[in-house]
């Protein structure tokens, strides 16, 4: 995973200002793999996931965490009624992904699991206020999002598309 340590990372909470992460940021962060997720999950729905960047909890997101902390009826983002009104449910999905052409279907039209997942995951985003994404902009979902999104919406065949890193890779 060496593109990891020479990526630069964007730290959510502070607009635009970027820093280099250090070695025990990169060694906390790989070690995540071998640990039990209890050690790093905060918010009990997390598991570990493909890689070490993607190893990370909704309340270890600035954006997520400082909603959560004012919300009193939820521990993790996909607990809260937005999250469950918006990236849930199938037919506001359907409608989100009704005006893009890259989502994946079958011959009658009919939205794939993974175009399900595709739309889940930039409702999610926007859901953060998150709308410059793309190509060379790439953000990191917490491992909480990923696997509620997976679950309603599993592979067939069970294998699914990692994070697949840009020029700018953010975690939440």
């Amino acid at each position: 995973k060496q593109w990891y340590q020479r990526r630069v990372a964007i730290t959510a909470g502070d607009e635009g200002a970027e820093h280099q992460q250090s070695d025990s940021e990169t060694q906390n962060c790989i070690s995540r793999l071998d640990k039990d997720v209890s050690t790093w999950c905060t918010c009990g729905n997390c598991k570990t996931m493909e890689s070490e960047l993607e190893c990370y909890c909704c309340q270890e997101s600035t954006i997520i965490s400082d909603f959560l902390l004012s919300r009193k009826d939820a521990t993790c983002v996909t607990e809260l009624p937005i999250f469950k009104k918006t990236v849930e449910e199938k037919h506001v999905l359907e409608l989100q992904g009704s005006g893009i052409r890259t989502v994946s279907r079958d011959s009658e039209g009919t939205i794939k699991p993974e175009g399900y997942r595709f739309i889940a995951y930039t409702t999610f985003l926007q859901m953060c206020t998150l709308r410059f994404c793309g190509k060379g902009r790439r953000y990191v979902v917490p491992s909480c999002v990923v696997s509620r999104i997976r679950a309603m919406f599993p592979s067939p065949n069970g294998k699914y598309t990692d994070f697949v890193p840009g020029y700018i890779d953010s975690r939440i």
